[in-house]
């Protein structure tokens, strides 16, 4: 049955068979690589896949986002609107407007509105749609895509931007410019006409752009940045000093408070220092280097990274990844820009590198970067059970270095304290502090207060002073009963008169003065006008009155006839004047007492949303779709 089978024939005979299993298995990848696009599933009437039933996302959603794979849709229209905020005239002027620009920048642009982001968030909706959708130009889907919700409890935006080079053209300045024009269409509710705007600031910006020719690159940049693959690399160093600023010692310390730090919030911390940023921008170096090393906790790579700038100039670029380190750095970003700018000019860099550590830490365990010692973090936030302690001190001298009281006036003002409250039952504290690590300066004391187990009796009674070294006001909060009983005008008076002595340079007698009218408060149930205060309201007194005299005076002379003399009383008419007896009649009294509101004085304010309703825009470098795919953008609430 074999005869005349030769071992050419045989392998001839097995070549055939695999070229056939090779050209199979090829058009079984095609063919399955385009079904993911359309999976023979119906589109809706917008011209989108209708992939998911769940009321937890929308219908263009992958059930199963894993197995997605990318594609470009030429054909998906670029203009989707849900919310129905545009007629049929102005979503084709629209398209029009994007296919040319299109064309000519060779970037996608993509408008997408909706009345919820579902469980996404502005952002993750924003990127999904254009990730899961087939939108993007070539291999690293390029373009930009604007998301509008119009969901009445959370109306907003978010732009993305995907690809190389789309995202070195969506900078914060750019975002913020772009932001700020689109902003006031939205709040007039001129869809259309902001749209069309921003389509034509996105078209003049890309067509502006004029690629920078980077020097010769890091050796860890990718040889092609366009087909990167995301990894993650649990050995790569936390630590990487290309620029040479550290001792070994001090890079062991840093590698194991990093280590420690991660451990502790699980997210991933990366510092790394170099003389250049390549010509890259010192965000892009950082984002980067983040990515392409493996760095990154999770399917988001959550964490941060430092990248400090040793050069000819010195200087530091701090960036956020993942949803979660994004939503706690947003409200947190200028407080390390603020408070690490000088150590770093000054390149002081293993003490701003420290410093960079530990506000990471506060910010993901306290939810503050520069949360003081005495604030809790958040999982004792969730256990808290208000107590009173008596044996902490009632002064906190908390400003760096000797502060701003000496041991002996700390030990003065307390015991002037104890006397107030041992005789009257209200707690009285006195704070100083530097800023108000973030918070708005009511959230800062009334922290101060709970946290600290202050206030006296069932009501938790208490009066406190704070002191800042680098605002001019004082601030003076009340709780339990002596919020009730001090009035807006002795509140006022206290207010001013320490902080006037604290504006002439003297902390301590402004703390003195504070104490002497709390003291007198309690006593008498107000606070005494200061010498000068009574000397200027009796001039002003004196002031209106003669003002209001003089004019009274000339009003009355005005309206007088001069009579004539006579010599008898004949030519006087006399008339009949009649005089009764009356008396007053009491009926009721009607006393009606109403609580003032109090006028607060804070220098700063957080917002706790993942993007900000006025002002600068929410500004994220790189983040991930839930594909994966790394993108930068921004948002704003309207």
């Amino acid at each position: 049955m074999f005869k005349g089978l030769t071992a050419k024939k045989i392998y001839k005979f097995f070549e055939g068979i695999l070229l056939i299993f090779l050209i199979s298995a090829v058009f079984l990848c095609a063919f399955t690589t385009h079904a993911f696009a359309d999976e023979n599933y119906e589109k809706d009437k917008y011209g989108l896949y209708i992939r998911n039933n769940s009321s937890m996302y929308p219908s263009w959603y992958p059930v199963d986002g894993n197995a997605f794979k990318g594609y470009n849709d030429p054909d998906i229209p670029r203009v989707v609107d849900m919310a129905d905020i545009l007629s049929d005239e102005q979503e084709e002027a629209l398209k029009s407007k994007i296919a040319e620009y299109s064309a000519i920048i060779n970037k996608d642009i993509v408008i997408v509105t909706d009345n919820s982001s579902y469980y996404l968030g502005h952002e993750r909706y924003c990127y999904d749609f254009y990730d899961y959708n087939g939108y993007g130009l070539g291999g690293t889907y390029e373009g930009i895509c604007l998301f509008i919700c119009m969901d009445p409890d959370n109306r907003g935006w978010w732009v993305g931007a995907t690809g190389y080079e789309t995202r070195d053209i969506y900078t914060e300045e750019v975002a913020n410019r772009l932001d700020d024009d689109l902003y006031e269409y939205m709040v007039n509710h001129d869809y259309a006409n902001g749209i069309s705007k921003w389509i034509d600031n996105v078209y003049n910006t890309c067509s502006t752009y004029v690629a920078r020719e980077p020097e010769a690159l890091p050796d860890w940049f990718p040889e092609n940045i366009n087909e990167f693959i995301s990894f993650h690399d649990d050995k790569c160093p936390r630590i990487v000093d290309f620029a040479g600023v550290l001792t070994d010692t001090q890079k062991e310390e840093i590698s194991q408070k990093l280590a420690l730090y991660k451990t502790k919030t699980n997210k991933d911390l990366v510092v790394v220092t170099d003389i250049s940023d390549y010509n890259l921008k010192p965000e892009k170096y950082r984002d980067y280097f983040y990515e392409c090393n493996g760095y990154g906790i999770g399917d988001e790579y959550e964490g941060m990274c430092l990248f400090v700038i040793a050069g000819d100039v010195s200087d530091f670029s701090s960036g956020a990844y993942g949803a979660e380190t994004h939503l706690l750095y947003d409200k947190e970003k200028k407080q390390f820009e603020t408070y690490l700018k000088s150590g770093f000019q000054n390149r002081r860099y293993y003490e701003g590198i420290n410093e960079w550590m530990d506000m990471v830490y506060n910010m993901y365990s306290k939810g503050y970067a520069l949360a003081p010692d005495w604030y809790p973090t958040l999982k004792e936030k969730e256990n808290f059970v208000r107590t009173h302690n008596t044996e902490i001190s009632r002064v906190i001298d908390s400003c760096s270095g000797d502060g701003l009281f000496t041991s002996e006036q700390e030990e003065e003002l307390n015991s002037k304290i104890k006397e107030i409250s041992d005789k009257y039952g209200v707690d009285v504290i006195i704070n100083t502090t530097e800023n108000f690590c973030g918070m708005g300066s009511d959230e800062y004391i009334e922290a101060l207060y709970n946290y600290n187990g202050y206030g006296l009796g069932d009501d938790y009674n208490a009066i406190i002073l704070c002191l800042t070294k680098y605002y001019e006001n004082v601030y003076i909060n009340t709780y339990g009963k002596i919020a009730d009983e001090l009035s807006e005008v002795n509140y006022k008076r206290m207010q001013e008169q320490s902080q006037d002595i604290k504006n002439s340079g003297s902390y301590f007698r402004s703390a003195e003065a504070f104490l002497e009218n709390v003291e007198h408060f309690e006593r008498t149930g107000r606070v005494s006008r200061t010498l000068g205060q009574w000397v200027f309201a009796g001039v002003i007194t004196a002031l209106v009155g003669w003002l209001f005299g003089r004019h009274a005076l000339k009003k009355a002379k005005k309206t007088m006839v001069t009579v004539r003399s006579e010599y008898g009383a004949d030519n006087y008419v006399c008339g009949s004047d009649s005089f009764s007896q009356g008396t007053d009649t009491f009926i009721s009294r009607d006393v009606r007492k109403v609580k003032i509101p109090r006028t607060t004085y804070s220098s700063s304010s957080s917002s706790r949303s993942s993007h900000s309703s006025s002002g600068r825009s929410s500004y994220h470098s790189s983040s991930r779709g839930s594909s994966g795919r790394s993108h930068s953008g921004s948002g704003r609430r309207f």
